[in-house]
């Protein structure tokens, strides 16, 4: 059996989340990110060792109705991706390290769930690590909400108000002046 090391807290996550139209039922699209701090692992022998990492994010489907956590699971589609991006070793023997595998989870409450399978192989028996685990993932998803915001009624027009305007100044920008912007 493979053992599991599991993360009592909520995992910082970050993302971003927009509003789609489909396909039915969903009506969300996220990417998010997130970074799961490293154990101690130790090899065992020249097999190789493998250890699966549960944690669960701070990202929550808003308005989730804790009682059909089912229909969120079958309607709720999730395509991750994860990778090692810290490493640190306590010798510097050969040794090779790999992500098998990455499985999403919805817990009871919303929140969205990992669970990675790693794999190392080392050359030397007894060789202490710890990585860092990042898992990035599109998230297609419902989330009940309410009617959409009625078009604009030019409330601001009628009682003779100025625009919003972004960092005091109204000016526009065209995608040329974007490139230079962020370079």
């Amino acid at each position: 059996m493979v053992p599991t090391i599991e993360y009592e807290k909520l995992v910082r996550t970050q993302w971003i989340q927009t509003q789609v139209s489909g396909p039915k039922p969903c009506n969300n699209l996220a990417f998010i990110r997130c970074q799961v701090p490293g154990k101690a692992i130790e090899t065992g022998d020249p097999d190789v060792d493998r250890w699966r990492i549960r944690f669960t994010t701070d990202f929550v489907i808003k308005n989730v109705d804790k009682n059909n956590r089912g229909w969120y699971q079958e309607n709720t589609c999730v395509s991750a991706a994860a990778f090692i991006e810290v490493l640190n070793a306590s010798d510097d023997t050969d040794f090779v390290f790999a992500v098998e595998a990455v499985e999403a989870d919805i817990s009871q409450d919303g929140n969205l769930v990992f669970e990675t399978q790693m794999a190392m192989q080392s050359s030397t028996h007894g060789v202490a690590t710890t990585m860092d685990v990042v898992v990035t993932a599109y998230v297609l998803l419902y989330e009940p909400r309410a009617e959409p915001t009625p078009p604009s009624g030019n409330f601001g027009q009628r009682l003779n108000l100025e625009p919003i305007r972004a960092f005091g100044k109204k000016r526009k920008i065209d995608a040329s002046q974007m490139r230079k912007l962020s370079a």
